[in-house]
């Protein structure tokens, strides 16, 4: 594609932008980090499990809660049981200006938070120079992290938590926004690599950080109580849909005891 485009041929590109345009990949360096140690049910006949490449089974681990990890609980992952809040957005739709939407925190309480922001649609992919050192599925290890060169100068890395399946695995690219928690590089890319292997629908570590995931989970059933031009039976008349009026919602059904402990929209 280089060579056909011209691109590092192009003077506006080296003279504009300084940029000089390569046929061969850059080689950056990276680090891999390792599975955390996960805890079942004391009913099940084997509590704890430690995964490979990405992945395990739910073998003898029948229990009454979901995988919670180990180093949480033994090692104090920072800030994993404690107060501060991190916020992972990942494909969310935000009000418009003038909407008036409830604030996510109570009035008067004002935890220190982190705001994260995860792309997993980009087009960086990452390769292994050492074909010795892959998964199954010759793709980079899982938990793979980058964080240098082509990384920003701000807060930011790039992390492969999932072992690939199918193709070449695309690493999710996390941004920190605002951090007034005042995380280290090594324990955030920790904290969030960990959270990988805590997603209640698979025994695989996730592409990105599960609480992403059960954001979008939360918000797509959340449209199914939204009524009149909002909802998905409802049509918009034009590009920006009004706010006079505010959004109408249906009443949420009661909840039933059972499931009052239990993420159902996952």
């Amino acid at each position: 594609m280089v060579e056909h485009n011209g691109y590092n041929k192009d003077e506006l590109i080296q003279r504009e932008f300084g940029m000089n345009i390569r046929e061969d990949m850059a080689l950056v360096n990276a680090c891999v980090l390792q599975p955390p140690s996960l805890e079942y049910h004391d009913t099940g006949r084997e509590k704890f499990e430690n995964p490979r490449m990405g992945q395990w089974n739910m073998i003898n681990k029948v229990g009454g809660r979901s995988t919670v990890l180990t180093d949480a609980i033994q090692r104090r992952i920072p800030l994993v049981s404690d107060n501060p809040t991190i916020i992972f957005g990942a494909g969310v739709n935000y009000p418009h200006p003038g909407e008036d939407s409830p604030s996510i925190a109570a009035e008067g309480y004002l935890p220190p938070v982190t705001y994260v922001v995860v792309w997993k649609t980009r087009h960086t992919r990452l390769f292994p120079t050492d074909h010795q050192k892959t998964d199954k599925s010759g793709n980079i290890q899982p938990g793979t992290v980058v964080d240098t060169q082509i990384c920003l100068t701000e807060f930011d890395f790039y992390l492969n938590s999932h072992a690939g399946i199918q193709g070449t695995s695309r690493p999710a690219h996390y941004h920190v926004l605002y951090d007034e928690n005042r995380f280290t590089p090594d324990a955030l890319q920790m904290l969030t690599n960990n959270l990988c292997y805590t997603f209640a629908r698979c025994t695989r570590s996730v592409s990105i950080v599960p609480p992403a995931y059960y954001a979008h989970l939360a918000a797509v059933c959340a449209r199914y109580y939204i009524e009149g031009e909002y909802s998905d039976g409802g049509s918009t008349t034009g590009s920006t849909a009004g706010v006079a009026g505010g959004v109408r919602f249906r009443a949420l059904p009661e909840i039933k005891e059972n499931v009052k402990e239990v993420m159902f929209y996952c």
